[in-house]
């Protein structure tokens, strides 16, 4: 177990650098098109442009992965949204003025200690354009974040699939779906009582988001001390991602667990049930609208993750889903029974899946 750790935190390392590089080449980019939107094709603002978005999107990348993720994803909406935009708006600020600070210094040879007296540069901050630079950087930010924190606060791509009126009418879709619930909540809440046990429900989900997220799993609902997940079929079955997803969670419990020995006294365990079927995706709703699946696979993967304590196990599949998952050669399936659903004309299969170690 030590070993798939310490591979997982090398994964989640290599993806935060990567993370941190497509942002200052996302950012250089958009910092050559502002630059040729308002400057033209002048090599001079485009290299500038350039150099001041990647190193905006790269530092900005590097804060969202190794800071605000760790430190301050726990905070309210508001001061999120605050800390962000100030943040971000103080970034923009201090990277111009650096900008031209270095400028004058390469062009003028100013020393960068008496740039601050040049009169060009006073003139430079202010006048009018670094003004609008920092309204820009501002406004900006506040609404690039307010649009982040809606998008996390409704569910991944919901708010995107709002504003584009994807399911605005309702349509059919094949989907994968996932319930996690925790083992022995009720005993677990009769023991540590009622505020503890939220605060520990709102801990898993937190530090479930995360493995969830990397395997391409889209949070539906949270009910109760359940976990829905569910999976467009491409994604879920591309390399196992649903069923890898379970052992990601595993993994993440048993990396964390010395802090929730240390907070709680044990660690908790989960329980999954997965199956797939075509279900209807659309919104419902009006003063609080949401988008909802409806079909007989969502009550059918319910059921299949209720059995999990009567066969003794941690995780079930149907026998459908399972011949629809590639061939993955650490994980291995094991036939463990049959459920006989009301309404279904033959029993469901069920089958359970262990991960074997790579040699």
């Amino acid at each position: 177990m030590s070993q798939i750790i310490a591979v997982n935190r090398r994964a989640r390392q290599l993806r935060k650098v990567r993370s941190v590089a497509i942002g200052g080449g996302v950012g250089a980019t958009l910092g050559f098109l502002f630059a040729l939107l308002l400057q033209g094709l002048h090599l001079g603002p485009l290299l500038n442009g350039c150099i001041n978005g990647m190193v905006i999107g790269g530092v900005g990348a590097m804060f969202e992965n190794y800071v605000f993720q760790v430190r301050f994803r726990k905070l309210n909406f508001l001061s999120v949204l605050l800390f962000r935009s100030l943040f971000y708006a103080t970034l923009v600020s201090v990277t111009v003025i650096l900008e031209i600070k270095a400028y004058r210094l390469v062009r003028y040879g100013i020393p960068f200690t008496e740039i601050s007296g040049d009169p060009g540069f006073m003139e430079f901050l202010v006048g009018g354009e670094f003004w609008a630079i920092l309204a820009f950087a501002v406004v900006g930010s506040f609404i690039i974040n307010f649009l982040r924190q809606i998008n996390r606060l409704l569910g991944q791509n919901v708010l995107l699939n709002y504003i584009t009126g994807r399911y605005h009418k309702p349509i059919e879709e094949e989907r994968i779906f996932l319930f996690l619930d925790m083992r022995s909540s009720t005993t677990i809440a009769e023991r540590i009582g009622h505020l503890p046990f939220h605060q520990l429900i709102n801990d898993c989900f937190f530090d479930l988001t995360e493995p969830i997220i990397e395997a391409k799993g889209e949070i539906y609902q949270y009910v109760g001390d359940e976990i829905v997940v569910t999976w467009p079929m491409a994604k879920g079955l591309h390399d196992a991602n649903c069923i890898r997803c379970f052992f990601a969670i595993a993994d993440q419990m048993e990396e964390l667990r010395e802090t929730y020995i240390a907070k709680y006294g044990f660690v908790p365990e989960f329980k999954a049930g997965y199956h797939y079927g075509t279900v209807i995706i659309g919104e419902i709703g009006d003063v609080k609208k949401e988008i909802a699946f409806h079909g007989d696979p969502v009550n059918t993967t319910a059921r299949i993750q209720a059995e999990c304590n009567g066969f003794g196990v941690n995780i079930l599949l149907s026998g459908d889903l399972l011949e629809r998952l590639p061939s993955v050669p650490e994980l291995k399936p094991r036939a463990i029974g049959s459920i006989q659903l009301r309404g279904k004309e033959r029993p469901v299969e069920l089958f359970t899946m262990r991960r074997e170690p790579n040699p």
